[in-house]
């Protein structure tokens, strides 16, 4: 068992960060609330974090909530708007998340940016969503780089033997790349002109 990623895994809390788009909802005060429409989704309505780390809300001002769990949101919102709103009953919830990503490339069937989000991501989850790795994939010799620091990780120990540990909960920023296994890529012959 992967001590390491299961202790991970049980206190993750997703954190927010300037580009993510919040669905604020004070019961029984639909004034508060920006309607979504029928041609908006939650997304295009909500309160999107500013690049400073704000979010404004009415009554409530400018709250700093980069580095927030929407819980601690939830508490801040309601210390705020206390003073206008008695006993105010809140719901915070993360409608788009742009904040934070993951970037996998190499020998995978879609190589691409994977969003981190409120559900924890691992680097088997990231693989797995960009189509799994191909077959020239070299499952031996994946790199993962966190904060210029590289890392080899084996996928073949992991898929195949069950050695758990080379799992890991992914972060804000980390780059997989999955090299290419030579040995399996097969040259042909070059095509020659055909003169009629």
């Amino acid at each position: 068992a992967n001590t390491v990623l299961i202790a991970a895994l049980s206190s993750y809390e997703y954190r927010v960060g300037a580009g993510d788009v919040l669905t604020i909802t004070v019961w029984e005060h639909p004034e508060l609330t920006i309607p979504a429409g029928s041609f908006r989704t939650a997304a295009e309505g909500g309160n999107e974090v500013k690049a400073d780390g704000t979010v404004f809300y009415p009554y409530a001002g400018n709250l700093a909530v980069a580095g927030l769990t929407t819980s601690e949101i939830k508490e801040l919102l309601a210390n705020r708007l206390s003073s206008v709103i008695k006993n105010p009953q809140i719901d915070v919830r993360i409608a788009s998340f742009n904040s934070q990503k993951v970037y996998v490339t190499g020998s995978v069937a879609q190589p691409g940016i994977v969003p981190i989000s409120s559900t924890p991501l691992t680097l088997v989850d990231a693989i797995e969503r960009l189509g799994g790795l191909t077959d020239t994939a070299s499952w031996d010799t994946v790199t993962l780089t966190r904060n210029g620091i590289a890392s080899r990780i084996s996928l073949r120990a992991l898929y195949e033997d069950g050695r758990w540990a080379e799992n890991l909960l992914l972060q804000d920023g980390d780059l997989i790349h999955v090299p290419r296994n030579l040995s399996l890529i097969h040259i042909s012959e070059p095509t020659r002109p055909l003169y009629i």
